[in-house]
């Protein structure tokens, strides 16, 4: 019953800056698919390992997301979890406030140690529940998905 009725909230309230369904998309809601990182959610730069490692690094901090965990090493950045939000859930006599975070596992390689392709895979949280999965995403719009990549990438790239 609570997981239904979340539902239906996620669905008509809007959550700025936020990937999740807002009042006016949601007959457009989306799956994020690993094609759809693969063709928006990745982007090479003309630039060594190291030197994009950092970028990133310091783009991801810009952007507000504190760092979980950074292996050089083996090109991976996991950030924390980054409060959207919070909402309040409940019925007649009870209510629930949820925290609504997001997160980054962000992936670096190189074929040539000349360039770097950098495939950032967004996580969302409702509570402690993974919905990553689920039908919640944007994709397209000012605060879509697509744009908060393109963001990313070029606050990386300012950084190169």
């Amino acid at each position: 019953m609570l997981r239904n009725l979340v539902g239906s909230i996620v669905l008509t309230l809007p959550l700025a800056g936020a990937p999740l369904l807002t009042g006016c998309a949601g007959s457009k809601a989306s799956v994020i698919t690993p094609e759809e990182v693969q063709t928006h959610g990745t982007h090479t730069f003309a630039d060594p390992p190291a030197e994009v490692f950092k970028a990133t690094l310091d783009a991801l901090k810009t952007l507000g997301y504190p760092i979980a965990v950074a292996n050089e090493e083996k090109g991976i950045i996991k950030t924390e979890r980054k409060f959207i939000r919070a909402m309040a859930v409940g019925g007649n006599y009870s209510a629930q406030a949820i925290d609504f975070t997001r997160q980054y596992y962000l992936r670096l390689e190189s074929s040539d140690g000349a360039s770097t392709a950098v495939t950032a895979d967004p996580k969302v949280f409702m509570g402690e529940r993974d919905v990553s999965g689920d039908k919640v995403w944007v994709l397209e719009g000012p605060e879509g998905e697509r744009e908060l990549w393109q963001r990313l990438f070029k606050e990386i790239q300012s950084n190169l």
